[in-house]
């Protein structure tokens, strides 16, 4: 799941304009590249209107056939409460309860959506410029997780590629690479605006079991979708995603076995509606704080009081979430030779842990007038059966290299899903990190 907005232009008649204008102005010029990169702004509310349409047809060997459409529609608010230098965002994503109407074979019924069966409202995601976004998983910031930019400047005709984590229902789901073009650029009341395609495909098998039955199927699917970026304002305006999944197998219950045939397809779309300012709300419940001063190294760190610590030699130390979940660690070695400009050596840190799964994100951040060379990747571990979100930070002050290291466990490998407090922990961590200070 993801979410959008629109420019930050004062008053409601702009806005309105903005919102209701369907035709298009003259095409902007188009023969140069053009930066795409989300901005942020502390306090702001992005609200979306969102409708999704869903249609199943059901074939099982032996039985009448199932027709079933499901039309939902409610609003999204994207509560911006920080932003770094860098221009990455941390943001609640919160939902109204939404209205459904359910058709099945020709009768109608109709209910309301509580809020949490409609996505995963999140108190602490992490949103990056790039698009990318950690809510409960590696996601997109619009529905169905479209919405990643070209990290270097794209012209029109353009491709890129990008990388979420796979929440098909699929057995052993590796990342998902979705392709996309940048197909046009148009002028509007606020500013040009990237229109991108974007598409994916996926094959896979499924087993599971559900009321009382077996299920082994074939999963074929795939996902188109259109979304309008806006260049000059940094905001996700629109989408209309359609995604589509076809299942074949077997359905075994106390009858016997029997062939099963599954068409799924979904229509989504998501328009920006409102954009406005507000005072910055806390980020997610409140929580205590310890600081650790690590026995030979000359810093401290804070951390959530709930947390546990256990300190090694030379300044090595964990910080231990209760549901042993979250972990921080840090270790220092001497070495005059600390590149931290060099992604290949901070990211050989992170290839200690296990192999990175997808993309390895790589940037240099002055924390506490500190450069930090820093890494950010999904790894596989190798000593346990476990994948997670890690980020690496390595420091370097000519004599020593001081190694920070945040993880944020997602379970087992093909689990499907992710650990509710999630994007908590991995908030958690985040400022844990950022709040090292060098000792007086």
């Amino acid at each position: 799941m993801s979410r959008c907005r629109t420019p930050r232009i004062a008053g409601s008649l702009l806005l309105c304009a903005a919102a209701c204008w369907t035709g298009a102005l003259p095409v902007a010029r188009a023969d140069s590249a053009v930066t795409l990169r989300y901005k942020f702004v502390p306090g702001e509310i992005l609200t979306y209107r969102m409708t999704t349409v869903s249609k199943s047809f059901t074939t099982i060997a032996g039985q009448a056939d199932t027709r079933q459409t499901s039309t939902t529609s409610y609003q999204s608010h994207y509560v911006v409460h920080s932003v770094d230098a860098a221009g990455n965002a941390t943001m609640s994503v919160l939902f109204d309860p939404g209205h459904a109407t359910d058709v099945k074979n020709g009768k109608a019924t109709h209910r309301i959506v509580p809020p949490e069966q409609l996505s995963s409202p999140a108190d602490a995601c992490i949103q990056e410029n790039d698009g990318t976004q950690y809510c409960v998983y590696r996601g997109g910031y619009g529905l169905n997780d479209i919405g990643q930019v070209a990290v270097v400047p794209v012209p029109v005709g353009g491709t890129w590629n990008s990388v979420i984590d796979n929440t098909w229902a699929v057995d052993n789901p590796t990342p998902v690479t979705l392709h996309n073009t940048l197909k046009t650029i148009t002028s509007s009341a606020q500013g040009r605006v990237a229109n991108v395609d974007t598409a994916q495909q996926l094959t896979g098998t499924s087993k599971y079991d559900a009321g009382g039955k077996h299920y082994a199927m074939t999963v074929h699917g795939s996902e188109f979708g259109t979304w309008g970026f806006g260049i000059d304002s940094g905001v996700f305006l629109s989408e209309s995603v359609k995604q589509t999944i076809a299942s074949t197998g077997t359905v075994t219950d106390k009858k016997g076995t029997h062939a099963i045939s599954l068409q799924q397809e979904s229509t989504t779309t998501m328009q920006l509606t409102s954009t406005k300012g507000d005072v910055v709300r806390p980020l997610g419940r409140g929580y205590t704080t310890k600081t650790l001063n690590p026995t030979g190294v000359s810093y401290a760190i804070s951390y959530p009081s709930s947390w546990q610590t256990t300190q090694g030699k030379s300044g090595n130390y964990q910080i231990e979430s209760p549901d042993k979940n979250g972990l921080i660690f840090g270790f220092s070695v001497q070495s005059t030779t600390g590149d931290v400009t060099n992604p290949a050596y901070v990211t050989q840190f992170l290839r200690t842990l296990g192999t990175p799964m997808g993309t390895i994100t790589s940037t240099l951040r002055n924390i506490g007038g500190q450069q930090y060379g820093i890494v950010d990747a999904i790894v596989r571990f190798t000593r346990q059966p476990v994948e997670a979100q890690c980020e690496v930070r390595v420091r370097s002050d000519g004599h020593n290299v001081t190694v920070l290291i945040g993880i944020v466990s997602l379970g087992p490998p093909g689990l499907g899903t992710r650990p509710s407090n999630l994007a908590r922990e991995y908030e958690q961590i985040q400022r844990s990190l950022d709040s090292v200070v060098l000792a007086a």
